[in-house]
């Protein structure tokens, strides 16, 4: 469903997958906290490439959502792929685990921004 020019819906847009940021950060920092994991700082890298996702999940939902969960699928492959084999300490299976639900919140996050900028929209 296409989404008309609203202002509301183009903040929604633009400030909602960085947002998503901070929101999904903290859920995972209070699951790796609560799992006992330990993480080093966020990096940059974790900021776009999560915002990158977002934005990309937020598009194919308004414009192409029989394509969505394609790129879900494929994207969280790629990821997890990219990281194969590169932990090798004893807590390696319950963060790839923690990772698997990151994504999770992340997508999560995207479908629910693109389904308030719908209803702002009045679609």
């Amino acid at each position: 469903m296409a989404i008309s020019f609203n202002p509301y819906v183009a903040a929604l847009y633009v400030l909602g997958p960085p947002l998503g940021f901070f929101v999904v950060g903290l859920c995972m920092a209070f699951m790796r906290r609560t799992s006992g994991l330990k993480r080093v700082s966020l990096k940059w890298i974790d900021f776009w490439l999560g915002t990158s996702e977002r934005y990309v999940a937020m598009l194919l939902f308004a414009y192409r959502a029989d394509q969505l969960p394609w790129f879900i699928g494929a994207w969280v492959s790629l990821k997890f792929a990219a990281n194969w084999k590169r932990h090798r300490d004893p807590d390696a299976q319950r963060a790839s685990l923690l990772f698997l639900v990151g994504n999770v919140l992340s997508f999560g996050f995207a479908i629910a921004l693109a389904l308030l900028a719908q209803r702002l929209s009045g679609g």
